[in-house]
């Protein structure tokens, strides 16, 4: 019988999850000065998330919830280099 134990979601949506310290990125795009911006049918409820993790490129993608993303990681995470467009 297994024991294995369930792991706590802080996070889930659409492309993008953190479980138990784990950021899973499920697709990302390659922005390029052309596609940079927001590329959802309602870029207004989005924002668009950068994150380094060490290779050449780094992984990007769109959160509704912002604020419970970034909640979600500062649980693991003592620092965040957080960078806002403005808006």
């Amino acid at each position: 019988m297994s024991t294995k134990k369930k792991q706590e979601v802080d996070f889930e949506e659409e492309w993008s999850k953190v479980s138990d310290g784990v950021l899973t990125i499920k697709w990302y795009y390659f922005p390029t000065s052309i596609s940079a911006e927001n590329f959802r049918d309602r870029p207004e409820y989005f924002y668009n998330v950068k994150i380094d993790v060490g290779e050449r490129f780094k992984k990007g993608f769109t959160v509704n919830n912002i604020r419970g993303f970034v909640a979600a990681l500062r649980k693991y995470v003592d620092t965040l280099d957080i960078e806002s467009d403005g808006n």
